[in-house]
């Protein structure tokens, strides 16, 4: 189960961001079950990208995921992730957004 929250920023953590990377990453969680991440997809001028959410235990591994279809670098990306089953209080969730650069 997920704590609803007002929309939050997120902070980047990890190397100094490269070519590719992610900007402006904020979570909002509407209600016990949803968690809608969005963030702009920053990455070199004309390059395609794309991203992807999830929601995890360590328990459990994944709960529930979302991935974006093919989107150009500089795309604000919007994510929603819906948890289908209820998680034990006791086993506190986690919240991951990704962003990537396709291959071509």
């Amino acid at each position: 189960m997920l704590r609803p929250t007002p929309t939050i920023t997120l902070v980047a953590s990890g190397p100094p961001p490269g070519d590719y990377h992610l900007e402006d990453a904020r979570l909002d969680i509407p209600d016990p079950s949803t968690a809608v991440f969005k963030a702009k997809l920053v990455g070199p001028v004309g390059s395609h990208v794309w991203a992807r959410a999830w929601v995890w235990t360590e328990a459990d591994g994944t709960l529930a995921e979302a991935a974006s279809a093919k989107m150009n670098a500089g795309d604000e990306v919007t994510l929603t992730v819906r948890l289908t089953r209820d998680v034990p209080k006791r086993h506190p969730c986690g919240l991951n957004l990704l962003h990537f650069r396709q291959n071509m």
